[in-house]
């Protein structure tokens, strides 16, 4: 071989070699991973409260199988944008990882905050071939005031059963628009009386009702009954009242999600007896036909 062919065959090498690793590196540098977006779970059914430790997990959801597994980290952004590393996420079923190996990475940590507001959190993870961090959505997490009085429970139920034995029990779905219908309160702590808003997306008032106890209830019985027409937009639920000892209160739903009246009123009772219809016509037809048989036999 010609020293002219030797070199020809080591520039085709190295071209080669070349082009290998310039597609690599094309497909590392556009296939760029993603974070899912994460959830924060206070552990009290009240949130978080201004003044009160209070435990929280966050999950997050990371697929790529390309993320490192010591290269998750929770951040807190403070209002300006600038982060603080709270912690090192998990999949490895501790520091409140609930399930080693699912692709969800989780961190259980406390909160003691001094003012009301919202809590800003963000994943930042690192990935094999990518000198940058990949940075998640950000999250927030409602700051309360504390109080004496907190709502626990807010639902809307009917009465259902036989009068004598009956009871309430939560619907089926969201509320009619434009029905009365009847809602159960919750209230923790000692209250004296309270009335229940529903307030729409823009801050107004959309109904209103006074909620009491139940006759022969204790005056420290959690549990208020009231009844409203239901509005035919979103809405979220506020109480406002007087404390046992004549204090002014007013407390929201914990997180604070509007409520979407639904179009169409389906009860699966309805459903039960139309399939009830169906199968007794069916019986008579069935009835009519053999009598008819018999009828042509004779």
């Amino acid at each position: 071989m010609s020293i002219f062919e030797n070199k020809t065959k080591w520039l085709i090498i190295v071209l080669a070699a070349t082009a290998v690793a310039s597609v690599s590196a094309f497909y590392l540098v556009g296939k760029t991973p993603t974070v899912g977006t994460p959830t924060a779970t206070p552990h009290s059914p009240f949130g978080v409260i201004v003044n009160t430790p209070t435990t929280v997990t966050v999950n997050v959801q990371i697929a790529d199988p390309n993320v490192l597994a010591n290269g998750v980290n929770l951040l807190r952004l403070n209002p300006a944008g600038s982060p603080t590393i709270l912690g090192m996420m998990h999949d490895d079923g501790l520091n409140g990882d609930a399930v080693g190996g699912d692709k969800i990475f989780s961190l259980r940590l406390s909160f003691t905050e001094v003012n009301v507001g919202q809590i800003q959190l963000q994943v930042s993870a690192a990935f094999k071939g990518q000198l940058r961090r990949i940075l998640s959505p950000v999250v927030l997490l409602n700051v309360r005031g504390g109080g004496s009085i907190q709502l626990y429970e807010l639902v809307f139920v009917e009465m259902q059963g036989r009068p004598e034995h009956g009871g309430y029990a939560p619907i089926q779905g969201a509320p009619v628009p434009g029905k009365q219908a009847t809602v159960r309160v919750k209230l923790f702590g000692g209250v004296q009386s309270a009335s229940l808003d529903l307030i729409g997306e823009n801050g107004n008032i959309l109904a209103n009702t006074l909620i009491s106890r139940p006759e022969n209830s204790s005056v420290n019985a959690p549990t208020f009954y009231g009844t409203l027409v239901i509005p035919s937009q979103p809405f979220r639920a506020r109480v406002n009242g007087l404390d046992s000892a004549g204090r002014p209160f007013v407390v929201e739903q914990v997180p604070e999600t509007f409520i979407t009246p639904r179009t169409a009123q389906i009860k699966i009772v309805l459903a039960l007896a139309v399939l009830v219809l169906v199968i007794l016509g069916g019986l008579v037809l069935i009835r009519v036909r053999f009598q008819k048989r018999r009828q042509d036999r004779l």
